[in-house]
């Protein structure tokens, strides 16, 4: 009666159509919107963290230096990366030096041991401090007499939304804050 043939199932087809690439490039575009916000924010606090640590490490370079050496060691701002400039602009972040004085001059000269330059932090808006222009550790390792807990404030933006502070006690020990303002706050850092 009926005879059994074999029936070849159709070839699918393989790819995608149109529709499903548009859905996804659709869906690709929504995801990458919502993220870029804290891609931002997470550039912005993975920069702070970077200057604050190069900074904090320079300090105790020089601090480390003045005790090794028992002689007064400096952390001064630098434009060129030859010679300490008193203040302008972006204040610290653009540069450092740390050196060693060798002829107790209190500024950098030719007799003097340069340690480290720190170049242009490019990522870092500003590091300004309301009350120094360097930082000298004593042989001792301590900030020299007349030198407070100090403050500083890193910016990573002029508007003041990512910022951190840095607290310098006098005893040379380093704490994060929300802002410098708060180095006070906290007592001697």
């Amino acid at each position: 009666m009926f005879s059994r043939t074999k029936v070849k199932p159709a070839k699918l087809a393989q790819g995608f159509t149109l529709i499903e690439l548009m859905v996804t490039i659709a869906i690709l575009a929504i995801v990458t919107t919502l993220a870029a916000p804290s891609m931002v924010s997470f550039v912005a606090r993975w920069q702070l963290s970077n200057a604050v640590n190069t900074f904090t490490s320079s300090m105790k370079l020089a601090r480390s230096e003045a005790v090794k050496r028992g002689r007064s060691a400096f952390m001064c701002r630098t434009t060129n990366g030859t010679t300490c400039t008193a203040g302008g602009g972006r204040l610290w972040a653009t540069g450092w030096i740390v050196y060693v004085d060798n002829d107790n001059s209190s500024s950098l000269t030719a007799n003097d041991t340069t340690i480290w330059v720190q170049q242009n932090l490019t990522a870092i808006d500003t590091i300004s401090s309301s009350n120094f222009t360097e930082i000298q550790f004593t042989p001792a390792g301590t900030l020299r007499n007349g030198q407070g807990a100090q403050g500083l404030t890193f910016n990573w933006d002029n508007g003041g939304v990512h910022k951190r502070g840095l607290c310098i006690s006098f005893s040379g020990r380093t704490r994060l804050v929300a802002e410098q303002a708060d180095c006070q706050a906290g007592g001697q850092g």
